[in-house]
């Protein structure tokens, strides 16, 4: 597009954007291990920087080979156990829905006592979880899929749609399922631990096992997440300035890592959306801007012999 100026406001966010967020994946997890085997923050995020720093060390082959064994994992072994739950308390699950549903539109405490104000905040407040959840419209996951080997963008594409249905749709709805039908949510000062939640949840239904089950899982999802968004943010570095400035950035990364896993989560969140959005409006320029070749190339895949027509000619 010859929109340099374009690219380089996207990379520099991102490195900038990269480091609260790594912050908020250190603290998720020590916040877990905390309450699950009372071990101080501090000591988790140093275990989890040294394993960090030993995968993305090694390059992009070795953060395929380890995301590629803990991905596939991690999500049957959370998401198994979130059906577990499911089934033991399906009579639950209309009232689940219900309020889901009944808050989205009329949350419990409406600020100023505006019903439009009260809307406006969930929807502000679901805009930017989701974001963060599954990276839609941030073009952060496109750097991994770029790296893919592949016969069209089309079809790589497709793999990034189902990538957005396991993480949102599927592990998040069951996450949700099993955090509102515990009522841990409505304990006084559970919004003091956020991180927490969900282990305290697991913990109310199978308890120790529970427990110990959504930490080994949350473990997996943080190092599988941080060893892959590390990548993101050094490439951004090489863009910007030298090959050697990745380097610095991975250790600013990793340093992110130990800070986070002692700080206070509410404060990262708050500095997350705002970086959030700094990467956010380049993307969306830039996709209004190549639509047209978007719809050219979605053309040729489905209408191409070569491509999704010889695909169905297979089966």
């Amino acid at each position: 597009m010859n929109m340099k100026w374009l690219g380089v406001w996207f990379a520099f966010a991102l490195m900038i954007e990269l480091i609260p967020s790594i912050m908020v994946q250190g603290n998720a997890v020590a916040s877990t291990v905390q309450e699950s085997f009372e071990v101080d923050g501090m000591y988790t995020g140093i275990v989890i920087a040294i394993v960090v720093s030993l995968i993305v060390f090694g390059g992009i082959k070795r953060i395929g080979k380890v995301t590629e064994m803990l991905v596939p994992f991690m999500a049957f072994l959370y998401v198994g156990a979130c059906l577990v739950i499911l089934f033991m308390n399906l009579e639950k699950l209309p009232n689940v829905l219900n309020l889901i549903f009944s808050h989205a539109f009329q949350p419990m405490s409406a600020m100023g006592g505006f019903a439009g104000v009260a809307v406006a905040e969930t929807i502000r407040w679901g805009f930017a979880r989701g974001l963060y959840s599954n990276e839609a419209g941030l073009g952060t996951a496109p750097i991994a899929h770029a790296a893919a080997t592949t016969d069209h963008p089309v079809r790589q594409g497709l793999w990034s749609i189902i990538g957005i249905v396991i993480d949102t749709l599927v592990v998040c709805s069951a996450t949700g399922f099993v955090v509102i039908s515990s009522g841990v949510w409505t304990a006084e000062g559970s919004l003091d631990n956020p991180s927490a939640l969900t282990t305290q949840a697991f913990q109310n239904y199978l308890g120790s096992t529970g427990s110990f089950l959504v930490t080994i899982s949350l473990i997996f999802f943080v190092l599988s997440t941080i060893v892959v968004i590390v990548f993101y943010g050094a490439k951004q570095a090489e863009f910007l300035f030298v090959l050697k400035a990745a380097l610095f950035v991975k250790f600013m990364y990793i340093a992110a890592i130990i800070l986070g896993s002692v700080g206070a989560a509410k404060v990262i969140w708050q500095f997350l959306d705002l970086a959030l959005v700094a990467i956010l409006i380049p993307n969306i320029i830039a996709v209004l801007l190549l639509s047209k070749e978007v719809r050219r190339l979605t053309q040729e895949f489905f209408t191409s012999e070569d491509y999704y027509l010889k695909d169905i000619s297979k089966k």
